[in-house]
Parts: C-alpha cells; sequence; structure tokens
C-alpha cells in the first residue's frame, strides 16, 4: 500500500513537471538579451581632418532588457553611450570621437562592447579609413 502511494505521488509530479514544461514552450536562451548592431563596421573612406566622429545604433532585439556593462576603446578614441540599459525594442548610442593626430594612410581601430547577452557578450565595433596628409597639429 505504501509502495503504491509513493509509486502515485511520484507519477503526479511528473504529470505536473510535464505540463510546466508544455506550458513554457520557450528555450531559455529565448528569454535573454539580444543586441544587434546594424552597422558593426563604419568606413570613412579618405580624411582630412584632425578627428572623425561616427554614432553607432545600439538595438536590442530581445525579449528583456540588455545592459552594455562596459565600452572598450581603442586608442585615440574617446566614446559616449547614451544609454546603459536599453530595454525590449529601444535604440541606444555609442557616439566615437577618434583623432587623428600624427597619423598617416590607412587606420583600423576596434572597439568592444561588454554586455549580458549571453551569446555575444563581447561584441566589436569597427571603424577604417585613410588620412590623406600627415595630420599634424596646428601650430
Amino acid at each position: 500500500m505504501k509502495t503504491s502511494a509513493i509509486f502515485a505521488t511520484t507519477c503526479v509530479l511528473l504529470l505536473f513537471g510535464a505540463i510546466s514544461a508544455a506550458a513554457d514552450p520557450q528555450p531559455e536562451i529565448a528569454r535573454t538579451p539580444f543586441l544587434t548592431i546594424p552597422e558593426p563596421l563604419h568606413d570613412f573612406g579618405s580624411v582630412t581632418g584632425l578627428t572623425v566622429r561616427h554614432t553607432f545604433a545600439l538595438r536590442n532585439d530581445g525579449p528583456t532588457n540588455v545592459v552594455i556593462q562596459r565600452v572598450r576603446a581603442c586608442c585615440g578614441a574617446r566614446c559616449t553611450l547614451a544609454v546603459s540599459n536599453i530595454p525590449p525594442g529601444a535604440v541606444s548610442e555609442l557616439q566615437v570621437l577618434l583623432d587623428l593626430t600624427g597619423r598617416k594612410g590607412a587606420f583600423r581601430k576596434t572597439l568592444y562592447l561588454h554586455t549580458d547577452d549571453p551569446m555575444r557578450p563581447i561584441i566589436a565595433l569597427r571603424l577604417a579609413g585613410t588620412t590623406a596628409v600627415t595630420n599634424a597639429p596646428p601650430r
């Protein structure tokens, strides 16, 4: 009798577990943040100034907030992040000011976003171009 009660209880618990799993068909990964960068590479082409600017759009395509935990800038770059906690469906902006003083020829710079997106915790953003002349500061 006691064995039958334990068996019945086990069957009921297994049945409830199966029902709760069926009630939540989305896998865990589908309920996580997902950061999308429409343009992860920006090519300035040929530039002549001492500085260049670009704004990257950061869009949250996930169902929960995505958090930009850190922006790691390359040498010569200053970054300003509009919003670090981006709600679902919202867009934030990362403004980059790149100092080209003393550079001549092709340049390639990489910035890194550290996020709580489990699929892409670190996202690389790239800037490229060519300086037409040596960008020396004015005297």
